[in-house]
């Protein structure tokens, strides 16, 4: 309840700042507007990709691994009615949708990304909001990261929570990869600071710095992009900080996607 509360606070400051963006959102925004967004972020981000991320050693291989994977097994679809159609050629197994303002599946939505649960296809869902190219680069990667853990089985519907924690750290473990990318190493090193200051030495202390919501704008910062295009693009932002310091305080005590259960189910409650 407490980093509930924290996240809450968190937007309001981040949205203070977004006049801009609350202009925006008086007007619907077309999924095929937001594809757009996001396959520019693709572009982008790939294209900062340096040249050895094709090599296993490279720090980088996790987000070249994952274009590689929406090269050949990802498509755009949308949402007609009920029914999925592509709007992309080619054969693929995994899916990403920018769900239609106001249809039920909006409606039904229990988060701004997620996978359908109402469907046998592999679909990544996406909310239909206003967000910046960077930030959308961040968040696809994710997406990415978890159509890759369905399609190669390492989750299924529905999932232990074994194979549920696994895949949101390792996704949230390449959603820093990319703000690394995009803040040439600065994400990352904001966030070991912040720990340091804060004297982070357990979970219970990581919990309290994940309430310290005037702690965490430095982190946002860090990844140079123009205010958020909308209330869920702020939300977001906030929720990268709160996982990314989560991640962090995992690697830096030798944790995995496996061993860091335990601290995953006490940070984020499961849905």
């Amino acid at each position: 309840m407490h980093l509930r509360i924290a996240l809450v606070l968190l937007l309001t400051l981040l949205i203070f700042e977004a006049s801009e963006a609350k202009a925006q959102e008086a007007s619907p925004v077309e999924p095929a507007t937001l594809r757009a967004v996001y396959d520019s972020a693709f572009t982008y981000v790939r294209s900062l990709l340096p040249q050895d991320a094709d090599q296993q050693s490279s720090p980088y291989w996790p987000i070249w691994a994952l274009a590689r994977f929406k090269d050949q097994s990802v498509g755009w679809a949308e949402l007609r009615g009920e029914a999925y159609r592509s709007v992309a050629a080619g054969r693929f197994g995994a899916w990403l949708v920018v769900v239609p303002e106001g249809s039920p599946a909006h409606t039904r939505m229990g988060s701004r990304m997620q996978i359908d649960p109402y469907t046998d296809l592999l679909v990544a869902q996406i909310a239909p909001e206003r967000i910046s190219q960077q930030w959308a680069g961040v968040f696809l990667w994710r997406q990415l990261s978890i159509l890759a853990d369905y399609a190669l089985g390492a989750i299924e519907k529905p999932s232990s929570d074994e194979q549920f924690y696994a895949t949101e750290f390792r996704g949230y473990q390449v959603e820093l990869m990319v703000a690394d990318l995009l803040s040439k190493g600065a994400a990352r090193q904001k966030l070991d600071a912040l720990l340091e200051k804060s004297g982070v030495s357990d979970v219970q202390t990581l919990a309290k710095l994940l309430e310290n919501v005037s702690e965490v704008k430095s982190v946002i910062a860090a990844i140079p992009a123009p205010q958020p295009g909308s209330l869920g693009e702020a939300e977001l932002r906030g929720g990268f900080v709160k996982a990314a310091l989560i991640i962090r305080f995992c690697e830096l005590r030798g944790l995995d996607a496996v061993t860091a259960l335990p601290v995953m189910q006490k940070l984020i409650p499961r849905k």
